[in-house]
């Protein structure tokens, strides 16, 4: 798995998006995700707050958030043309949105992201299918 940043074209035409726009204490979240024109599958997963998803999405999905505390907002690009980058990016943004409530420092949240890592080359040495899967992961919060 790779973590890094910040989000590079893709000439397939493919694209993922999330637009964040504070208004006074209220923040509002606007994500989409397409598999573009060339592949069969979408390879990548948004995750806001709580909520991951992994599948083409047909339309824009809005949330509004107070600001009580931090929106964490990824997306997760599953590596293309390197096996089963799908269930590498829905491994981490799944992850990560199960250990939010640790991400109360930083070395809490370097824990994790290793722990993930650890648990996605676990999963490599299990499954044949998925060798060499990788994502990249962009966060905002």
């Amino acid at each position: 798995m790779g973590i890094r940043s910040p989000f590079h074209a893709d000439s397939s035409r493919r694209f993922d998006w999330i637009e964040i726009v504070a208004l006074n204490r209220v923040v509002q979240v606007t994500a989409l995700t397409h598999q573009g024109r060339v592949r069969s599958n979408n390879e990548d997963s948004i995750l806001v707050g709580n909520w991951v998803r992994n599948a083409p999405m047909s339309k824009i999905h809005q949330w509004q958030f107070t600001l009580e505390g931090p929106v964490v907002c990824l997306i997760a690009d599953g590596m293309g043309g390197h096996a089963a980058g799908e269930v590498a990016s829905q491994h981490v943004a799944s992850r990560i949105s199960v250990a939010l409530p640790n991400f109360i420092n930083t070395n809490n949240i370097i824990t994790t992201l290793h722990g993930i890592n650890t648990e996605l080359y676990d999963l490599m040495a299990r499954k044949p299918s998925c060798v060499g899967m990788g994502t990249e992961v962009v966060p905002v919060v």
